[in-house]
């Protein structure tokens, strides 16, 4: 009776072995194998609407037909945009004609600036001078210079 029972022991394990290793190797068996089936696929149906509001010169297609990414699907009326455009670089010419007017005019009065300077400077040179120079010079000059800037000290 225990070889019996060893036996039968020795079957179920047996059994319980095979059955592990057929459905081990079933599983990898459908791993390797696609997925095959039949069935009704439902299209996804997108609304299509322009950003801008302007007439539709040209329409690729008609509705229901496949169409994919990238396709361009409306051509729509684009002049009123492009007058917009090229009035938007009139605009931005004058304003950098005006720009380039503006820097030359503030050269010129640079210019203008460095060349008063100049002159003020040779004209108190020549007072520096005429300060060193003799005494009758010098009152004659600080007389002249009262009744030019209207002192009288």
């Amino acid at each position: 009776m225990k070889n019996r029972l060893i036996i039968l022991l020795f079957i179920i394990a047996a059994i319980i072995a095979a059955v592990l290793l057929y459905s081990r190797q079933n599983n990898m068996n459908r791993a390797n194998v696609p997925l095959k089936s039949t069935g009704i696929i439902e299209t996804i149906e997108v609304e299509v609407s322009p950003e801008i509001q302007e007439k539709i010169e040209w329409l690729c297609c008609e509705e229901g037909v496949e169409v994919k990414k990238g396709d361009v699907l409306v051509r729509l009326n684009d002049r009123k945009l492009i007058a917009r455009v090229n009035e938007g670089r009139a605009i931005l010419t004058g304003a950098e004609a005006r720009h380039e007017e503006a820097r030359a005019n503030l050269e010129n009065s640079k210019a203008r600036v460095r060349s008063a300077q100049a002159v003020v400077q040779a004209a108190q040179s020549e007072i520096d001078r005429i300060m060193q120079g003799s005494g009758v010079r010098r009152r004659w000059f600080r007389q002249r210079n009262r009744r030019l800037t209207g002192s009288w000290h």
